[in-house]
């Protein structure tokens, strides 16, 4: 589906047309100016007047090329385009002069602070006293809507950032690219047969390995072994009971 056309495509084109109009004279003799000629004494020939027009024809389109060059039209029609931007701009700034248009954009948070608050017309609210009043309800209500909704946008922005910043504590959740992701923080925190409970007992047992081959080694550090152990069950025992309280 084409795009529609901008306002210099409409003006130029019609220019164009125009301007064609004008470049492409067909000059004639009139019925009248026939007549005369056939009824005179001396007539023109025919091929006198065909060379005459041929020749008028040909000055009236280089007269038209060098008034009327497409570069022109293109400016005219840039012109208008300003003129329009600029009349729509006057009308959307020039809130009070005139009244209200209709181009104004009433949804707009910009344009509703320089609402006036009151009917910038006094001789106008004199005369129509309840129409003035309602529109000073309506602006006072409109003013309020406008305060809401900056309120809930700036709170939902609030969100979305708190959101962000949360992301990495849930177990799994979307990246920015639509894909699910579980890489997060929870994942490392201390949970009941969480991955940090399994290598913990890992360690345990690697540990214990190592001091029962140390026992092995040298019956004399059976008592350093023994301690190890002590200690290990002791912090075992603390981890327990930190897993029994989550």
């Amino acid at each position: 589906m084409a795009d529609p056309p901008t306002i210099i495509a409409k003006k130029l084109s019609f220019l164009t047309h125009q301007t064609r109009l004008l470049t492409t004279p067909d000059p004639l003799p009139t019925r009248a100016w026939r007549r005369s000629n056939a009824s005179s004494e001396s007539p023109l020939p025919q091929r006198a007047v065909d060379d005459a027009l041929a020749k008028l024809t040909q000055v009236l389109r280089q007269h038209a090329r060098r008034v009327y060059p497409p570069q022109a039209a293109r400016h005219v029609a840039e012109q208008v385009e300003r003129l329009y931007w600029e009349d729509a701009e006057r009308k959307a700034e020039g809130i009070g002069g005139d009244g209200i248009g209709r181009e104004v954009d009433l949804a707009d948070e910009s344009v509703i602070a320089r609402l006036p608050p009151i009917w910038p017309s006094d001789e106008e609210a004199e005369a129509h006293p309840a129409e003035a009043h309602r529109y000073t309800a309506q602006i006072a209500r409109l003013s309020t809507l406008a305060d809401e909704r900056r309120e809930l946008r700036q709170r939902v922005q609030r969100l979305r950032r708190m959101q962000e910043l949360l992301r990495p504590f849930e177990t799994s959740f979307v990246d920015e690219r639509g894909r699910e992701s579980t890489a997060g923080v929870q994942e490392s925190l201390l949970t009941r047969r969480g991955p940090m409970e399994k290598e913990l007992d890992r360690m345990r047992l690697l540990l214990l390995r190592v001091s029962a081959r140390l026992g092995a080694v040298d019956d004399g550090t059976a008592t350093e072994a023994k301690r190890v152990r002590d200690i290990l069950g002791a912090d075992e025992e603390r981890i327990g009971r930190v897993l029994k309280d989550l």
